[in-house]
């Protein structure tokens, strides 16, 4: 068990039109002792699908190390300075995707967001969760959030979070208005119908002409 260091998370996952989940992790790490520093971090991650990962301190770009074993990826950060002094905060970011997050099925979309980190350094950790507008509202959201689309470590310590989307809830294609909608109902009936209105108005202008004038 660590006791040198404690960490708060934030994390803001973004959903994209067609799934793609994108997740930027940004953590504050405090010093509690004052008898040693720390200079590096290891982050686990329960899936082996975890890509496209970046990751910066206060001082820039750090060159995350990164190990894929038994189903699982372990990043691990070399900070840009040693964190030493009791009480000396320090922020750091990771980005990445995580292509496990979003299962897209017949009818549904369904996301499945880990539970928090149970690292017993682990202090803080709130989720936020952004999917496109066009996913209307959920048909299941599991737990209940605190605010909006927002989660604390109190709620998902346990259990992660689920939320599921119809796909009937995609907003609908509209359809321009057409003259033979509107303006000639009889052309929903078929050519015929129009062959009969154009016989039609020919007869009437023929008898118009036949008519004595007066």
């Amino acid at each position: 068990m660590s006791t040198n260091f404690s960490l708060t998370y934030d994390l803001s996952y973004t959903i994209s039109g067609n799934g793609e989940t994108s997740i930027i992790q940004k953590g504050l790490l405090t010093n509690i002792t004052d008898q040693q520093f720390v200079s590096s971090l290891n982050l686990h991650f329960d899936s082996p699908s975890i890509a496209s990962i970046s990751a910066y301190d206060e001082l820039g770009p750090i060159e995350p190390q990164i190990v894929k074993k038994d189903n699982k990826t372990e990043v691990s950060l070399n900070f840009n300075k040693n964190i030493l002094g009791i009480g000396k905060n320090w922020a750091f970011s990771l980005s990445y995707q995580n292509p496990d997050i979003v299962k897209s099925k017949i009818d549904t979309w369904e996301i499945n967001i880990p539970k928090s980190d149970d690292s017993p350094e682990v202090i803080g950790y709130n989720v936020s969760v952004k999917v496109p507008k066009t996913f209307g509202e959920p048909v299941t959201v599991q737990p209940p959030p605190f605010k909006d689309m927002n989660w604390r470590k109190d709620q998902i310590e346990k259990v992660g979070i689920k939320l599921v989307y119809s796909k009937s809830n995609l907003s609908p294609t509209i359809v321009s208005p057409t003259p033979s909608r509107y303006l000639f109902p009889l052309l929903r009936f078929g050519p015929s119908s129009l062959i009969f209105l154009i016989l039609l108005i020919t007869v009437g202008i023929l008898v118009m002409k036949l008519l004595p004038k007066i």
